[in-house]
């Protein structure tokens, strides 16, 4: 069990503690989380708290920015939906098991000494966002591999810029394109090549 932090909370009200065999009452404590109002903690270390309005971002107008906080120093695990209904593919409708609405805020998952596994029949990833959102970013610092039957990408536009090295294109059978205009020049004949003036003509947008 931790130790109370005894020190007058700042709503003036009084700290209560209450220790049981294998677990204990906190509220009004102060802790990293701002002052508690009500958490149990156990002999193994886990707690289940929730703290006055001191969460990050919060609204000066808003119904407040309390924290709620799980700590476990072992596994936290969830068995959900199995009153549902069974559905067979392909899957039409969305019928939830797990939802979670944050009407303000970001949503971070960070695994610091392992990794992020998404299982499902089909995942999808959907940015709605408007005027400046609505992107999609993916960074790996090694690779990106992408395995599947068919891959389809459409796009309004599309731009593949390798800032170094090659980019190599293996087909095992037949490779089509279909275009109205095809451009190709290198870096050197754009740039002093007899091509130059009339690759500018054209207006197409290079790197």
């Amino acid at each position: 069990m931790s130790d109370s932090n005894l020190q007058a909370p700042p709503d003036g009200k009084n700290v209560e503690s209450r220790d049981f065999l294998r677990y204990s009452f906190r509220s009004g404590q102060q802790t990293p989380n701002g002052v508690t109002n009500f958490s149990v903690e156990t002999q193994e270390g886990q707690s289940f708290s929730f703290h006055q309005s001191t969460g990050q971002g919060a609204s000066p107008t808003g119904p407040g920015g309390g924290r709620a906080i799980l700590s476990t120093p072992g596994m936290y695990e969830e068995d959900l939906g199995d009153g549902l209904e069974f559905r067979e593919s392909p899957i039409s409708y969305c019928l939830p098991a797990k939802q979670i609405n944050c009407k303000r805020g970001d949503i971070v998952l960070n695994a610091q000494n392992g990794d992020i596994i998404l299982r499902g029949q089909n995942i999808k990833f959907n940015a709605v966002g408007g005027k400046q959102d609505g992107t999609m970013t993916i960074k790996a610092k090694r690779s990106i591999d992408v395995d599947t039957a068919a891959l389809r990408v459409q796009s309004e536009n599309a731009t593949v810029f390798v800032k170094s090295g090659d980019l190599n294109v293996f087909v095992a059978n037949k490779c089509q394109f279909e275009y109205n205009i095809f451009v190709a020049t290198a870096f050197s004949e754009r740039t002093f090549g007899v091509i130059s003036k009339e690759f500018q003509s054209l207006n197409i947008r290079s790197l």
